[in-house]
């Protein structure tokens, strides 16, 4: 028995290539820039409390193209969580600001407090991330910004179909990126992404820097790249928007299993009141993590760590971040484990995982 991620068979990709929808994609000829896009761009807004919604090719394009729109100076300073992925950095990095890193909660969200002490007179906007899928505790953090007239930006790549009293990640910021690529639980065929925002009028400007920078297709007005997102992942991601509300129910009723089995020797999630989780991860935290993953291995249980490293200890960020003091992120990067979570795991596989973990700590291993 080999205990893995199974991120293709979220879309079943057999059914999809042999379907019918996928057939009239095919015949209509259409592969970029037409209604199938704009169908799914008004049904992915619809299903996040009617926001304005525009499909990107990643993610990390989703990010850069937010800041590259906000069109701040460049020692203007945004405040990002220490732990993420890179591109929460460098995509800001790159649309032409500076990357200041702050420490994370017990949640690995970031933390007010840490966040009252980062704000300087340069600094313009926050980047907040929802780890692993869960939501993060934005309201208070959203209500101190709006009184200084700084900028919340979701950093949703993991969190689509979560939500915090009963609204969906993606609403609360002034602007939020999505990550759609096959690891996620909203996920494509590949590379995709998206970009939500409250004011329709700023819908052209995303739609120039989206198309490198041209008008009506004939006219240049900047000079920018193409992050377009392609037809074939919009027909794809439309199509599994159907089964989201299934999917992240199974994930749920999984993660379930967990809290209630494992044993306490390990901190298993927590989350705050009125909170959901679609459990794009299911991060444990143990002082023995090298020993556990190198136990699970042998018995074929497949584990990660998101991340192994603070962003901020990389070479394109450790100057801005040298001084900076991340005790709470360096204590838990070193305890984080992502244990298989995958909503095609069948319940017999998800006990024998938890069959071994008990194990390891009750024996002492």
């Amino acid at each position: 028995m080999l205990i893995r991620y199974r991120y293709l068979e979220r879309l079943d990709v057999k059914k999809y290539y042999k379907g019918k929808n996928f057939n009239l994609f095919l015949k209509s000829g259409y592969f970029i820039n037409d209604k199938i896009k704009e169908d799914f761009e008004r049904k992915a807004g619809k299903y996040l409390n009617n926001r304005e919604f525009m499909g990107v090719s990643s993610g990390t394009n989703a990010i850069y193209l937010i800041f590259k729109m906000l069109n701040f100076k460049k020692d203007d300073e945004v405040i990002v969580p220490c732990l993420s992925w890179f591109s929460s950095f460098t995509a800001i990095k790159m649309a032409g600001c500076k990357v200041i890193g702050s420490d994370i909660d017990e949640n690995l969200h970031l933390d007010l407090n840490e966040i009252k002490n980062k704000i300087t007179k340069k600094t313009r906007a926050v980047l907040f991330v929802h780890f692993g899928g869960l939501c993060g505790n934005l309201k208070k953090i959203k209500k101190y910004l709006q009184k200084r007239k700084i900028i919340l930006v979701e950093d949703c790549a993991q969190s689509f179909g979560t939500k915090i009293d009963n609204i969906n990640s993606g609403c609360f910021g002034d602007f939020s990126a999505f990550s759609m690529n096959p690891m996620k639980v909203f996920g494509s065929l590949g590379e995709a992404g998206g970009i939500s925002f409250k004011q329709k009028k700023i819908k052209d400007n995303f739609k120039l820097l989206r198309y490198a920078g041209i008008h009506n297709k004939e006219f240049c007005k900047i000079a920018e790249l193409n992050h377009k997102i392609d037809n074939i992942h919009c027909n794809a991601l439309e199509k599994n928007l159907h089964n989201l509300k299934q999917i992240i129910n199974r994930r749920i009723k999984i993660a379930n299993l967990y809290d209630k089995y494992l044993t306490n020797k390990i901190e298993k999630p927590v989350f705050y009141k009125n909170f959901s989780h679609n459990y794009y991860n299911y991060t444990i935290r143990t002082k023995q993590r090298s020993k556990l993953i190198k136990y699970l291995n042998q018995n074929n249980i497949e584990t990660k760590i998101n991340h192994k490293h603070l962003i901020c200890d990389f070479p394109p960020f450790k100057k801005e971040n040298k001084l900076k003091n991340f005790s709470n992120g360096k204590k838990i990067v070193n305890e984080i484990l992502s244990l298989p979570i995958d909503e095609n795991l069948k319940k017999k596989e998800i006990f024998y995982v938890i069959k071994k973990i008990n194990y390891f700590f009750e024996k002492k291993l």
